[in-house]
Protein backbone atom coordinates (compact mmCIF):
# COMPACT_ATOMS: atom_id res chain seq x y z
CA UNK A 1 0.00 0.00 0.00
CA UNK A 2 2.93 2.61 0.72
CA UNK A 3 4.43 1.65 -2.74
CA UNK A 4 0.97 2.66 -4.25
CA UNK A 5 0.45 5.79 -2.13
CA UNK A 6 4.28 6.80 -3.27
CA UNK A 7 3.38 6.52 -7.01
CA UNK A 8 0.52 8.67 -6.22
CA UNK A 9 2.09 11.27 -4.00
CA UNK A 10 5.50 11.60 -6.47
CA UNK A 11 3.18 11.98 -9.20
CA UNK A 12 0.89 15.14 -7.33
CA UNK A 13 -2.42 12.49 -8.03
CA UNK A 14 -3.66 14.04 -4.26
CA UNK A 15 -6.88 12.44 -4.80
CA UNK A 16 -6.00 8.93 -5.51
CA UNK A 17 -3.16 9.17 -2.75
CA UNK A 18 -5.97 10.70 -0.15
CA UNK A 19 -8.12 7.47 -1.54
CA UNK A 20 -5.23 5.21 -0.14
CA UNK A 21 -4.75 7.08 2.77
CA UNK A 22 -8.61 6.71 3.60
CA UNK A 23 -7.95 2.64 4.11
CA UNK A 24 -5.27 2.94 5.84
CA UNK A 25 -5.93 1.59 9.67
CA UNK A 26 -5.60 4.93 12.21
CA UNK A 27 -3.34 2.97 13.97
CA UNK A 28 -0.71 2.02 10.92
CA UNK A 29 -1.33 5.76 9.62
CA UNK A 30 -0.09 6.93 13.07
CA UNK A 31 2.76 4.81 13.12
CA UNK A 32 3.58 6.51 9.75
CA UNK A 33 3.92 9.59 11.20
CA UNK A 34 6.71 8.18 13.19
CA UNK A 35 8.63 6.15 11.34
CA UNK A 36 12.03 5.78 9.77
CA UNK A 37 10.71 3.10 7.28
CA UNK A 38 9.26 5.45 5.06
CA UNK A 39 13.24 6.73 4.32
CA UNK A 40 12.60 4.92 0.89
CA UNK A 41 9.86 6.58 0.00
CA UNK A 42 10.75 10.30 -0.67
CA UNK A 43 7.34 11.22 -1.71
CA UNK A 44 5.50 9.60 1.30
CA UNK A 45 8.03 10.64 3.54
CA UNK A 46 7.82 14.38 2.47
CA UNK A 47 4.01 13.92 2.95
CA UNK A 48 4.03 12.86 6.60
CA UNK A 49 4.79 15.65 9.58
CA UNK A 50 8.29 14.79 11.06
CA UNK A 51 8.14 14.12 14.94
CA UNK A 52 10.00 16.65 17.66
CA UNK A 53 12.65 14.76 19.78
CA UNK A 54 11.37 12.34 22.63
CA UNK A 55 12.89 14.88 25.15
CA UNK A 56 10.15 18.08 23.46
CA UNK A 57 7.68 15.46 23.74
CA UNK A 58 8.13 14.92 26.93
CA UNK A 59 8.12 18.07 28.42
CA UNK A 60 5.53 19.64 26.32
CA UNK A 61 2.88 16.23 27.52
CA UNK A 62 4.38 14.10 29.71
CA UNK A 63 4.88 11.61 27.38
CA UNK A 64 6.52 10.13 24.27
CA UNK A 65 7.27 7.55 21.42
CA UNK A 66 4.68 4.83 21.45
CA UNK A 67 2.62 5.51 24.61
CA UNK A 68 2.08 8.80 23.94
CA UNK A 69 0.55 7.57 20.03
CA UNK A 70 -1.15 4.71 21.55
CA UNK A 71 -2.86 7.95 23.81
CA UNK A 72 -3.59 9.96 20.56
CA UNK A 73 -4.70 7.48 18.74
CA UNK A 74 -7.34 6.34 21.30
CA UNK A 75 -8.16 9.95 21.72
CA UNK A 76 -8.78 10.39 17.85
CA UNK A 77 -11.08 7.22 17.14
CA UNK A 78 -13.21 8.47 20.16
CA UNK A 79 -13.64 12.34 18.34
CA UNK A 80 -14.39 10.40 14.68
CA UNK A 81 -16.24 7.81 16.46
CA UNK A 82 -18.50 10.31 19.04
CA UNK A 83 -18.63 12.83 15.65
CA UNK A 84 -20.12 10.21 13.40
CA UNK A 85 -22.37 8.92 15.22
CA UNK A 86 -24.22 12.28 16.72
CA UNK A 87 -24.55 13.97 13.10
CA UNK A 88 -24.82 11.04 11.14
CA UNK A 89 -21.87 11.92 8.80
CA UNK A 90 -19.10 10.77 7.94
CA UNK A 91 -15.79 12.87 9.65
CA UNK A 92 -14.97 12.80 5.26
CA UNK A 93 -16.34 16.02 4.94
CA UNK A 94 -16.03 17.85 8.50
CA UNK A 95 -13.95 21.13 9.22
CA UNK A 96 -11.91 20.49 12.08
CA UNK A 97 -10.57 22.75 14.77
CA UNK A 98 -7.56 21.86 16.96
CA UNK A 99 -7.78 24.24 19.79
CA UNK A 100 -4.16 24.04 21.04
CA UNK A 101 -2.59 22.11 18.81
CA UNK A 102 0.79 22.50 20.21
CA UNK A 103 3.37 20.91 18.16
CA UNK A 104 0.12 19.09 16.12
CA UNK A 105 0.59 15.57 17.69
CA UNK A 106 -3.08 15.47 17.07
CA UNK A 107 -4.32 16.97 14.37
CA UNK A 108 -1.61 15.26 12.13
CA UNK A 109 -3.90 12.00 13.06
CA UNK A 110 -6.69 13.87 11.22
CA UNK A 111 -5.06 14.03 8.52
CA UNK A 112 -6.04 10.12 7.39
CA UNK A 113 -9.92 11.12 7.12
CA UNK A 114 -10.06 14.68 6.07
CA UNK A 115 -7.45 16.79 3.66
CA UNK A 116 -5.51 19.74 4.52
CA UNK A 117 -7.81 22.11 3.74
CA UNK A 118 -10.24 21.37 6.30
CA UNK A 119 -7.79 21.12 8.62
CA UNK A 120 -6.79 23.88 11.52
CA UNK A 121 -4.91 24.70 14.50
CA UNK A 122 -4.54 27.50 17.19
CA UNK A 123 -2.40 28.03 19.70
CA UNK A 124 -1.80 30.68 22.19
CA UNK A 125 2.29 30.35 22.21
CA UNK A 126 3.85 31.19 19.01
CA UNK A 127 7.20 29.21 19.58
CA UNK A 128 5.08 25.84 19.82
CA UNK A 129 3.23 26.57 16.10
CA UNK A 130 6.79 27.36 14.71
CA UNK A 131 7.65 23.74 16.27
CA UNK A 132 4.79 22.30 14.11
CA UNK A 133 4.90 24.30 10.77
CA UNK A 134 8.29 23.45 10.85
CA UNK A 135 7.71 19.66 11.37
CA UNK A 136 5.49 19.71 8.17
CA UNK A 137 2.40 19.59 10.55
CA UNK A 138 -0.37 19.69 7.35
CA UNK A 139 -3.61 22.18 7.60
CA UNK A 140 -3.83 25.87 8.52
CA UNK A 141 -2.24 26.91 11.78
CA UNK A 142 -2.61 30.48 13.14
CA UNK A 143 -1.91 32.11 16.90
CA UNK A 144 -5.51 32.66 19.30
CA UNK A 145 -5.23 35.59 22.29
CA UNK A 146 -4.92 33.63 25.43
CA UNK A 147 -8.06 35.24 26.55
CA UNK A 148 -9.91 35.15 23.04
CA UNK A 149 -12.87 36.90 22.07
CA UNK A 150 -12.36 35.84 17.96
CA UNK A 151 -10.68 32.75 15.97
CA UNK A 152 -8.74 33.68 13.14
CA UNK A 153 -10.79 31.39 10.97
CA UNK A 154 -14.14 32.76 9.85
CA UNK A 155 -15.93 29.32 9.38
CA UNK A 156 -18.22 27.10 10.70
CA UNK A 157 -16.33 23.94 12.65
CA UNK A 158 -18.12 20.52 12.77
CA UNK A 159 -15.41 19.21 15.22
CA UNK A 160 -13.56 21.07 17.32
CA UNK A 161 -11.77 19.38 20.18
CA UNK A 162 -9.29 20.64 22.68
CA UNK A 163 -7.45 18.05 24.52
CA UNK A 164 -5.84 18.69 27.67
CA UNK A 165 -6.55 22.95 27.53
CA UNK A 166 -9.20 23.68 29.90
CA UNK A 167 -7.11 21.46 32.39
CA UNK A 168 -4.59 24.25 31.93
CA UNK A 169 -7.12 27.42 32.03
CA UNK A 170 -7.76 30.16 34.61
CA UNK A 171 -11.93 30.58 34.98
CA UNK A 172 -11.99 33.87 32.54
CA UNK A 173 -10.01 31.79 29.69
CA UNK A 174 -11.97 28.74 29.74
CA UNK A 175 -15.49 30.90 29.34
CA UNK A 176 -13.70 33.02 26.43
CA UNK A 177 -12.62 30.09 24.89
CA UNK A 178 -15.81 27.81 25.23
CA UNK A 179 -17.96 31.00 24.29
CA UNK A 180 -15.71 31.42 21.06
CA UNK A 181 -15.65 27.41 19.85
CA UNK A 182 -19.53 27.87 20.69
CA UNK A 183 -19.52 31.03 18.18
CA UNK A 184 -17.44 28.86 15.65
CA UNK A 185 -19.63 25.37 15.88
CA UNK A 186 -21.81 24.12 13.05
CA UNK A 187 -25.48 23.85 14.06
CA UNK A 188 -25.16 20.01 14.60
CA UNK A 189 -21.51 20.19 15.10
CA UNK A 190 -19.83 18.25 18.40
CA UNK A 191 -17.13 19.87 20.60
CA UNK A 192 -14.60 17.74 22.51
CA UNK A 193 -12.40 19.00 25.14
CA UNK A 194 -10.91 17.15 28.07
CA UNK A 195 -11.04 17.53 31.55
CA UNK A 196 -8.89 16.17 34.72
CA UNK A 197 -11.05 14.55 37.81
CA UNK A 198 -10.57 16.16 41.26
CA UNK A 199 -9.37 13.38 42.67
CA UNK A 200 -6.46 13.42 40.23
CA UNK A 201 -5.32 16.72 42.64
CA UNK A 202 -4.14 16.30 46.35
CA UNK A 203 -5.94 18.68 48.98
CA UNK A 204 -2.70 19.09 50.53
CA UNK A 205 -0.49 20.19 47.70
CA UNK A 206 -3.16 21.38 45.47
CA UNK A 207 -5.60 22.79 48.01
CA UNK A 208 -6.40 26.45 45.82
CA UNK A 209 -7.74 23.47 43.14
CA UNK A 210 -9.32 21.22 45.74
CA UNK A 211 -11.10 24.44 47.57
CA UNK A 212 -12.10 25.86 43.99
CA UNK A 213 -13.60 23.51 42.69
CA UNK A 214 -15.98 22.45 45.98
CA UNK A 215 -17.23 25.92 46.41
CA UNK A 216 -17.83 27.55 43.05
CA UNK A 217 -17.09 23.54 40.74
CA UNK A 218 -13.48 25.49 39.08
CA UNK A 219 -10.27 25.17 41.36
CA UNK A 220 -7.91 27.04 39.48
CA UNK A 221 -4.11 27.06 40.78
CA UNK A 222 -2.39 29.55 38.24
CA UNK A 223 1.14 29.29 36.65
CA UNK A 224 4.34 31.03 38.40
CA UNK A 225 5.86 31.10 35.18
CA UNK A 226 2.82 33.28 33.32
CA UNK A 227 2.56 36.76 32.80
CA UNK A 228 -0.96 38.17 33.98
CA UNK A 229 -3.34 39.41 30.92
CA UNK A 230 -5.52 42.20 32.54
CA UNK A 231 -4.68 41.33 35.60
CA UNK A 232 -5.89 37.46 35.19
CA UNK A 233 -3.08 34.48 34.94
CA UNK A 234 -4.08 32.78 32.04
CA UNK A 235 -2.57 29.58 32.46
CA UNK A 236 -1.91 27.07 35.51
CA UNK A 237 -3.75 23.64 36.58
CA UNK A 238 -7.24 23.29 36.37
CA UNK A 239 -10.85 21.29 37.41
CA UNK A 240 -13.92 22.12 35.96
CA UNK A 241 -17.15 20.60 37.37
CA UNK A 242 -20.05 19.30 34.41
CA UNK A 243 -22.13 21.82 37.21
CA UNK A 244 -19.74 24.74 36.15
CA UNK A 245 -20.62 23.87 32.73
CA UNK A 246 -23.98 23.90 32.87
CA UNK A 247 -23.97 27.06 34.95
CA UNK A 248 -21.69 29.61 33.67
CA UNK A 249 -21.61 27.91 29.53
CA UNK A 250 -25.36 28.61 28.63
CA UNK A 251 -24.50 28.39 25.00
CA UNK A 252 -23.45 24.98 24.79
CA UNK A 253 -25.07 21.69 26.32
CA UNK A 254 -23.32 18.73 27.47
CA UNK A 255 -23.57 15.81 25.02
CA UNK A 256 -22.43 13.11 27.16
CA UNK A 257 -18.73 11.99 28.61
CA UNK A 258 -16.23 9.70 27.16
CA UNK A 259 -13.00 7.55 29.02
CA UNK A 260 -10.16 6.14 27.84
CA UNK A 261 -8.45 3.75 29.86
CA UNK A 262 -5.33 4.33 28.40
CA UNK A 263 -5.13 7.80 29.74
CA UNK A 264 -7.37 7.78 32.76
CA UNK A 265 -6.25 11.38 33.92
CA UNK A 266 -8.45 12.95 30.80
CA UNK A 267 -12.20 12.43 30.66
CA UNK A 268 -14.04 13.34 27.36
CA UNK A 269 -16.83 15.80 27.63
CA UNK A 270 -18.93 16.24 24.72
CA UNK A 271 -20.77 19.39 24.22
CA UNK A 272 -23.39 20.31 21.20
CA UNK A 273 -24.67 23.77 20.64
CA UNK A 274 -27.50 25.11 23.22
Amino acid sequence: MVEKLERHLASNDITEARAILSQIPLDVFAALTCTDELASFPAASAYFPKMPAEQFQRNWVGSSGISLLQQSVAFVRACVREYETRSGRKIDDAAILDYGVGWGRLLRLFNKYVPDDRLFGVDAWEPVLKVAKSLGVRGQLAQVASIPDQLPFNLKFDLIFAFSIFTHLSPRSANAVAKVCADSLSADGLIVFTMRPISAFDPVHQPEIVTGYKTSGFGFEPSKDVAPVDGDVPYGKAAISLEYIRDNWPWLRIAGLEYNLIDPHQILVLLRRA
